[in-house]
Parts: structure tokens; sequence; C-alpha cells
């Protein structure tokens, strides 16, 4: 059968050239023999012809199978190489698809309803302490807004317990940066909102946390009441743990922030056109006051005085 295979062959021939040529006889294991005296030394050797070709036959299989195992260890060697490079471009590609549990979450009602029909799965931005961004270099941005939570808005400050006040909206949204860090973070929802922003609940795929329930938990966001009640209790673990925005003074929530910021920028426009009106009544006033009075025209004899 090694004639079969070509390469066997020629390797059968070239074992059996080295068993009658080179070999030494303690290596042919009796395809020699040795007649008048006990060792190969100084003896005359004769060659046995099937033992030889044994000899070579199962040499031949001997590297065959070598060469099998080395063959073998070499794509073993191969395809680790591909899937770790496959890991590398894309670190999800040999993971199985992510269902995070969403029984108790914003999307309990919808899960039930089976309504929960957008997934999103990428590795976002921080927007802040509540909003991630999905910018792939090719296709749609999308944003996502966790839904049931709200956290301290950017520019929005917070006092500590010592009076100081601290940027509670940063630090909120550096808390999420390093919740996430770079792992690949997949978001389950519903529905948008009037923004275009996708309502949803996120999940970090790495690490199986979910992110809403997260912030809320450890003080870096409250619980959206207006819009879901489902982290209320979380909410309250954090304030008594005195963690996060609950470990300072007076903190106020979110969309008290922004309905005041909102009033305060109402009231600082409404000042504004009436500092312009202002301006453009004294303008007008100024400029009626610059032009000079007419004087008398002439009067008619009726106008002067009577003469006695």
């Amino acid at each position: 059968f090694f004639f079969f295979d070509k390469t066997m062959a020629a390797s059968f021939v070239a074992w059996l050239v080295l068993a009658c040529c080179m070999a030494p006889a303690s290596a042919f294991q009796g395809a020699i023999s040795f007649q008048g005296a006990s060792s190969f030394q100084g003896a005359r050797p004769t060659l046995r012809p099937t033992a030889v070709v044994r000899y070579a036959a199962e040499t031949t299989l001997m590297v065959q199978e070598h060469d099998n195992q080395m063959m073998g260890k070499m794509n073993k060697a191969v395809v680790g190489f591909g899937i770790a490079a496959v890991l590398f471009i894309n670190p999800g590609a040999m993971q199985a698809e992510f269902k995070g549990d969403l029984t108790n979450s914003p999307l309990a009602a919808a899960l039930k309803k089976g309504n929960v029909n957008i997934k999103i799965t990428g590795i976002p931005r921080v927007v802040d302490g509540d909003t991630l961004a999905y910018e792939p270099k090719t296709g749609e941005k999308t944003r996502i807004r966790l839904l049931g939570i709200d956290a301290p808005e950017s520019r929005q400050m917070c006092t500590s317990m010592k009076g100081t006040p601290y940027a509670c909206g940063l630090e909120s949204k550096t808390y999420m940066q390093d919740l996430i860090k770079k792992d690949p973070v997949t978001c389950l929802a519903s529905k948008q909102d009037q923004y275009g922003r996708v309502l949803g609940v996120c999940f970090d795929e790495k690490t199986g946390v979910e992110i809403n329930e997260k912030m809320v938990k450890e003080g870096e966001a409250v619980a959206y009441v207006a819009y879901s009640k489902a982290y209320v209790d979380e909410e309250e673990a954090a304030t008594a743990a005195k963690k996060g925005v609950w470990s300072g003074k007076n903190f106020q929530k979110p969309w008290d922030y922004r309905k005041e910021k909102k009033a305060q920028g109402t009231v600082n426009a409404q000042a504004k056109r009436d500092v312009a009106a202002a301006k453009k009544l004294s303008k007008e006033a100024s400029k009626a006051a610059s032009k000079p009075m007419a004087g008398p025209t002439g009067g008619d004899d009726d106008d002067a005085p009577l003469e006695e």
C-alpha cells in the first residue's frame, strides 16, 4: 500500500537503501546476522532480505506517523492562531448571543407582551451618567437613554457633606466610564423617545452587570419615577448608605435642576428682551431730543395786543 502514496514510496526506498548500505548492524534489530564472531566487529555480515524490507517498512510507517503527529500539531497551532486573531479583531465573535435579564427592569411589562424588539450591541461612548452613544465608523449613530434612571446634568453642581461644591454631573459620567471601560454593551429596548433616542436597559456583556440598576445602586443616578419605579429600592438603599450624590447635602434631583434652569433661562431671556426694549426707547428719545425746536412764523393783527 506504500505505492499508493508517492511520498511514502520514496520514503520506503530511501530507508531500504539506508538499511542495506549505511546503518550499523545493531540498528537493524535482526535485519543483519553476523557469521564467525559474537559481535559485528571483524565479522562478515550476511543480509536477510525479508528482515531488511520489514525494517524499512516499519521505519517508514514510524516516520509517517511522526510526520502526521507533527502536522496535527501544526494544524492545531494554525487553528489556534486563527481563533486568536479573530478574537483580537472582534472580541465578541466567539461569544454566544447575550441575553440580559429584564425581569425586574422597566422593560418587564414590554417583555411579557413581546415588545422588546430593539437590540443594539457594541462599544459605546459615554455621553453622561444616563446616556450612551454608539458611533460606528460607518452606519447610523444611535443614542441610548437609559430607561428608568436620571443622572445629574453635565454642568450640575452638588454640595459635599463639608459644604464644598463639586461637579456631580461629571462624577456620574466618570463613574459610568469606569464601569464599562471598553467592554461590549448590549442595550434592549421597545421604543424611542421624542428626540429619537432609544429608551433602553443596558448590560455590560463582559461582567453581566445591568448598567441602569448599577448607576442607581451606587448613587450615581436616581430612579426616574415619572417613567418607572423599577429602581426605587436601589435608590433607597443608596440613600441609606450615603453613596454617590447622597453623600452630600441638599441634593437637587436632576429634573428639578432642569426645571429651575429652564425657568431661569426664561427669566433671563425676558430680562434681555426688556433691556433691549429699554435701549431702543432711550435711543429714540435721544434722537428726538437732538432735533432743533421750530421758532415763530409771524403773527396776524389779531394776535397783536390792543392799543388803548
